[in-house]
């Protein structure tokens, strides 16, 4: 199995949305989202562009609040309440036909500027049940459901696991070329396709 990124946006203005409106599906993703706040923001996340399709579960700050919602028109990638904190949050997720998709939502916020304020964390587990199983997860939308914007540097990024490498370079080696083993300070000559130590 290779990673690849499968799709990245960066905010180039401040806004509500940072969308990757078309990629690559696969099996599993892994989503990397980190949003810079201007004022209060509370992102959501949403696949497909579909919405009120989302069950979670969460735990906040090790369990100092927990719950479950259901019927969600979106996945909570922070606390549910607007902060004007940076945010960085990672969602494994596993998008397989004919299942509902499944993810694991760990995410940071910085708690307040500087070393004496702590950071905050919450740990979800979410659901996205399409009403056609048989889709896979094509569009990450990061949605601010709150009076602020996301700065300007705002990334969503996502890696897929069904990524095809990028073929190798076939280099073509002249006849008389020499090598220098790094290692060893051994060198050899490529004669006729046969490298000897020379």
């Amino acid at each position: 199995m290779a990673w690849g990124k499968t799709g990245s946006e960066t905010l180039t203005s401040a806004g509500d949305d940072n969308d990757i409106t078309s990629m690559t599906a696969s099996t599993f993703i892994q989503i990397l989202n980190h949003n810079l706040q201007s004022g209060n923001t509370k992102p959501m996340m949403t696949f497909n562009n579909t919405a009120s399709v989302y069950a979670i579960r969460y735990d906040f700050n090790g369990g100092a609040a927990t719950g479950n919602s259901i019927n969600q028109s979106a996945i909570w990638t922070f606390w549910n309440e607007p902060k004007s904190w940076d945010r960085f949050t990672v969602t494994y997720g596993c998008s397989i036909s004919g299942e509902e998709k499944l993810q694991i939502v760990h995410n940071v916020e910085t708690g307040g500027s500087g070393a004496g304020n702590d950071p905050e964390r919450m740990t979800l587990g979410s659901k996205f049940v399409p009403s056609d199983l048989s889709e896979t997860i094509t569009r990450v939308d990061i949605n601010n459901d709150s009076t602020g914007d996301f700065a300007i540097g705002s990334n969503v990024s996502v890696l897929g696991s069904d990524m095809t490498p990028a073929a190798a370079v076939d280099a073509k080696v002249q006849n008389g070329a020499v090598f220098e083993e790094t290692d060893t300070n051994k060198h050899y000559l490529l004669d006729d396709g046969t490298w000897t130590e020379i």
